[in-house]
């Protein structure tokens, strides 16, 4: 017993005098205008979609081609879609009432170089056709880019933060 307990304390100052040697590296140049960038964040809007109704799942898709949806990207980034209508953004999944019988739901599936659009309504049918005119902004985090800013839900403070041009 008497050992193992020297061999514990032993164990302890030896990982403490490591630990208290180390020594923070050089700190990188900042940027060009010192703020946070957004090389790991990748925007884009895309509008003049073509729909076609899927008679299988009862919902219209179009797939929108994004480069900067990478492997790395889908195993540990974040893909964020917004649906835009004048000043406002939505991120999608998102449904509204099209009548008071109708709802329209607006998703989205993502993968290497791709997002799936989709837009399905209540009725299961083909009757509500999507505007080819919609405007989705697409966003690509890294890993990192997301962990450093977990909260941002909106694309209004996901542009501030990262200072997208509109």
């Amino acid at each position: 017993m008497k050992t193992k307990f020297i061999k514990i304390v032993a164990a302890c100052l030896v990982t403490a005098t490591l630990f208290t040697n180390c020594k923070k590296g050089d700190t990188g140049p900042a940027g060009a205008d010192g703020t946070n960038g957004n090389a790991n964040v990748k925007s884009q809007t895309s509008t003049n979609l073509n729909w076609t109704f899927n008679n299988a799942t009862l919902q219209f898709e179009t797939n929108i081609s994004v480069p900067a949806i990478t492997q790395d990207i889908v195993d540990r980034g974040a893909v964020l879609v917004y649906l835009q209508d004048g000043g406002t953004s939505s991120q999608l999944p998102v449904s509204g009432f099209v009548d008071a019988a109708t709802i329209l739901y607006f998703d989205f599936e993502y993968s290497v170089g791709n997002v799936k659009m989709i837009v399905s309504n209540s009725d299961l049918d083909n009757s509500i056709v999507p505007q080819s005119t919609l405007r989705f902004k697409i966003v690509a985090m890294s890993a990192s880019a997301r962990a450093a800013h977990p909260n941002l839900n909106e694309y209004k403070d996901i542009q501030s933060v990262y200072h997208f041009a509109e």
